[in-house]
């Protein structure tokens, strides 16, 4: 196998990343240090380890080492083997398909009899699906044949392995590095096929891999390969960061890790590897480092130079996706349910506008981290230059978002300038329920190719969204869900249970209002999380304030981020985690919508919500129009002409996809209002400047007997708005 040749500086995607789309931060690094013409190379192991464990050599090896072991199975495991060739000669075909590249074996799969079945399509008994002959169908019965594949793995002689992760749980929060280091001295069959990729490479004029660590299923991955290098190429220096290293390391003392790794980089990384790069070229000392620690002498010491500011938004440059396998990622359906599919479908690439939070004062969340409280907005039209470069470069037009949450603001100069550009693109992305999203913005975002947004709710309790300090009240949610769902934006919401003085009743009483918005499909799907104390947060340094008590204040030697704590509210709602989670999962596949929320739970818990409550929040919303807003017209641009029409008349016409908007109105009017719209039209006025509605009752014309106001409560008026007429703040 001829070897490739990588360069001065190679980053690196450790398994079990996500198999769907390049993970960001290699991307986003990349295209800075392009920026600083610094050559580079990626290698993303979390694709290129999947898809060789995943192929008809991979399984062989995995059967092999099943057939070859002492180990007793269970009957399961057992079936797989019987079925083993099954496995084997379909295995490629199906990737294949996952990764667009031949839809038509959707044909085959579709049918029930190609692919074998295993536990994980026992699913399908109580399953309906509108159109069993579709791709989407075939994509979810793959699916769950890739799924069978992996708990044949985990249940027999890969107990740490995941689809998404890998001995995650030595990740979290280890007090010491001793039990990671004994994981480490063992290989299996994953370390196998890790060092058989690293191989195909020569790295002898490598001075520095970077390796990004960003949940704790990918720690033990990556220093499996942090190890491999030590072994092969000693000569290259080994940097860790990403969002695990960030989060969990923050106070790391532990030398050990130092055995494998030569610094650990916190936060974002772009100006800590330019600092290692002048750093190992001898060119600054270290002292002059950013964010990063090294071992001296058997002790770990933080370098940090204050006089160092991160790169600012225009030298982040472009991210870079064009060196990466972009036809190799595959999709795969695990759920039925539309929202789900995007986290695993191919291919959204990963991009932000913003750096951090712009309101960063929840109570439960890491405020204290970088990544959260360092808000830093990216520039609209420097954000769509980067869209512009991306799609020339891979020919993709998808992209996801992955801000902490997109700022209202910069979401709405992006969407303008991707209208002005007559950019076609799919976007979604990360919000917080803001009050900003009008129904307007929400318009706006849609028809700039928004297709969905998540974000935290975390209770539909308004008591509790005043006491962690959320931002927003329930009612105001609740209205904004409403302008998304009004534009078909699919809405996922993350929900949090058991924060501390939180009672079993206001729990329940959450549920219920969660219900009624799947009801009314302000919501899409939701997932509700089991509160966690993070060393990060405002509750972590105010106890007191949520009557709990921190177990131990010690702080480990390795890492720390989840923090065990006495509640002394008496109030657990543990007892009913079980109903809320099985509510939930059926409310996400539009199940059990009218039943009583009481029938999820053995506990008899009263529930006091009305069930119109989000019926009568939702019925009397009006659109609100902003008085100091200004005219963004997003429609065709309209015409009038006189055939037909009385003398002084004309017909206004507005072009739409499936029937013009026609009207006979007076003809200075018609010229007035074709006026007004193309001055206010982003796409087709070139010289657009924003207008505000008391700069077109200047220009009204005033022979009528209807005033300017009247006409703006005119049914002509309403169906302008309706049309695409949007007032923006």
């Amino acid at each position: 196998m001829k070897k490739i040749d990588m360069q001065k500086i190679v980053l690196i995607t450790p398994p079990f990343t996500q198999i769907s789309s390049p993970y960001a931060a290699n991307p986003f690094l990349a295209g800075t240090l392009n920026n600083f013409n610094i050559p580079n190379s990626q290698i993303d192991l979390s694709l290129a380890v999947a898809l060789d464990f995943f192929s008809a050599k991979g399984l062989n090896r995995l059967f092999d080492i099943i057939e070859k072991s002492n180990k007793k199975f269970p009957e399961n495991i057992i079936r797989f083997t019987k079925r083993k060739e099954e496995y084997i000669s379909t295995i490629d075909s199906v990737i294949n398909f996952l990764q667009g590249k031949n839809n038509l074996t959707s044909y085959k799969i579709v049918t029930r009899e190609y692919l074998p079945e295993n536990s994980r399509f026992d699913i399908l008994k109580n399953f309906s699906f509108k159109n069993e002959e579709t791709v989407d169908f075939a994509k979810y019965l793959a699916s769950l044949y890739i799924d069978d594949i992996y708990d044949l793995a985990k249940d027999s002689v890969l107990p740490n392995f995941g689809l998404s992760s890998y001995y995650e749980r030595l990740g979290k929060s280890q007090p010491s590095f001793n039990e990671i280091d004994e994981v480490l001295q063992n290989e299996d069959l994953i370390s196998q096929i890790v060092y058989e990729n690293l191989s195909k490479y020569d790295f002898s004029k490598t001075t520095l891999v970077c390796i990004t660590i960003p949940f704790p299923g990918n720690l033990i991955s990556s220093l499996k390969i942090s190890d491999w290098f030590k072994k092969n190429y000693p000569h290259i220096k080994i940097a860790i960061g990403g969002g695990y290293v960030s989060t969990e390391l923050k106070f790391l003392t532990e030398p050990k890790i130092f055995k494998y790794v030569d610094f650990v980089c916190l936060d974002s990384g772009e100006t800590p590897i330019i600092s290692l790069i002048d750093f190992i070229e001898g060119k600054i000392t270290k002292l002059a480092l950013c964010r990063t620690f090294l071992c001296e002498d058997g002790k770990v010491i933080f370098y940090n130079d204050l006089d160092k500011k991160d790169i600012c938004s225009k030298d982040l440059g472009i991210p870079d996706y064009k060196n990466l396998p972009i036809e190799s990622y595959l999709t795969l359906y695990e759920s039925t349910n539309k929202m789900h599919r995007l986290w695993s479908e191919r291919v959204f690439l990963k991009l932000r506008m913003a750096y951090g939070c712009y309101h960063k004062k929840c109570e439960f969340c890491d405020t204290t981290l970088s990544y959260i409280n360092e808000y830093r907005p990216i520039n609209a039209i420097f954000l769509v230059d980067q869209i512009e470069q991306i799609i020339k470069d891979t020919k993709i037009n998808s992209f996801h978002f992955v801000d902490e949450a997109m700022p209202p603001s910069v979401i709405k100069d992006f969407c303008i300038e991707i209208l002005k550009r007559g950019l076609d693109i799919i976007w979604w992305g990360n919000i917080r329920f803001d009050r900003a999203f009008s129904y307007d913005l929400c318009f706006l975002m849609k028809k700039s190719g928004c297709i969905a947004v998540t974000g935290g709710m975390e209770t539909a309790n308004e008591r509790i969204l005043q006491l962690i300090n959320k931002g927003i009240s329930l009612n105001d949610t609740i209205q904004v869900l409403n302008n998304f769902s009004k534009n078909n934006i699919l809405v996922h919401t993350y929900l949090i249970y058991g924060i501390p003085t939180e009672t079993k009743e206001e729990t329940v009483n959450s549920l219920e209002i969660v219900r009624q918005l799947f009801y009314h499909n302000l919501i899409k799907s939701a997932y509700y999380h089991r509160f966690a104390l993070t060393i990060h947060s405002f509750i972590y340094n105010n106890p007191q304030k949520y009557n709990i008590t921190i177990k131990d204040k010690k702080i480990n030697k390795f890492a720390n981020n989840d923090i065990e704590y006495i509640d002394n509210n008496k109030n657990s709602v543990d007892s009913i985690s079980y109903g809320l989670n099985k509510a939930i999962y059926n409310f996400n596949y539009r199940k059990c919508l009218n039943d009583k929320i009481a029938s999820w739970f053995d506990e008899k818990i009263p529930c006091n919500i009305s069930k119109s409550f989000v019926a009568d929040i939702i019925k009397n919303q009006d659109r609100k129009i902003k008085d100091d807003g200004f005219l963004l017209w997003t429609g065709n641009i309209p015409f009038i002409y006189k055939k037909n029409a009385p003398k002084g008349f004309c017909i206004f016409v507005i072009p739409q996809n499936k029937e013009d908007l026609e009207y006979e109105v007076p003809q200075k009017l018609g010229e007035w209002l074709c006026f007004v719209l193309f001055q206010s039209s982003i796409r087709y006025n070139k010289d657009f400047k924003k207008v505000k509605i008391s700069d077109i009752e200047k220009t009204y014309p005033t022979n009528f007997q209807e005033n300017f106001f009247d006409f703006l409560n005119n049914e002509l008026w309403f169906d302008i708005l309706n049309s695409g007429l949007l007032i923006l703040v």
